[in-house]
């Protein structure tokens, strides 16, 4: 796999993650943490989600982040990409090079 497919392929992960549940919170939400605290959550600096257990996202002005339990994870930044597959490895580089 070479260095912009694999670039692509954590950002995707990192967005699809962040953006599903920044598509499902709400200020009601119907899924609770153990804690109590909601699974979604929306502020005015962004969104996060997460399922129990399982996958989490973020996202903000300059930034969004997913994650896969024991999977990929990933990360962009106005000025970064990065992200990480088990047993392949991680990768960090500027997004404009």
């Amino acid at each position: 796999m070479n260095l912009k497919t694999l670039m692509a392929v954590l950002a995707g992960a990192a967005i699809t993650t962040a953006a599903g549940w920044v598509a499902t919170a709400s200020a009601n939400p119907v899924c609770v943490n153990p804690d109590g605290s909601p699974c979604n959550l929306i502020t005015e600096e962004g969104a996060t989600g997460a399922i129990p257990g399982g996958p989490t996202g973020t996202a903000g002005w300059n930034f969004v982040q997913g994650s896969i339990p024991f999977g990929p994870s990933g990360q962009v930044t106005a000025d970064r990409i990065s992200g990480c597959i088990p047993n392949i490895g991680c990768i960090d580089v500027p997004r404009y090079p």
